[in-house]
């Protein structure tokens, strides 16, 4: 089998598990996930107040 054949396929594959676990996934870390985006807000916001001083 070629390797972009098979490159194709394991990402086939990868896609499909992600689709599966994904949801599942989301449900479990909703709140974990929200806590990293608030996160994330406030260091971008301190890298933007510590820039403009």
């Amino acid at each position: 089998m070629s390797t972009e054949c098979k490159n194709y396929i394991d990402y086939l594959s990868y896609s499909s598990v992600l689709l599966y676990r994904y949801p599942y996934m989301l449900k479990k870390n909703v709140m974990s996930l929200m806590n990293y985006q608030l996160t994330f807000v406030a260091a971008q916001a301190i890298n933007t107040v510590s820039w403009v001083r």
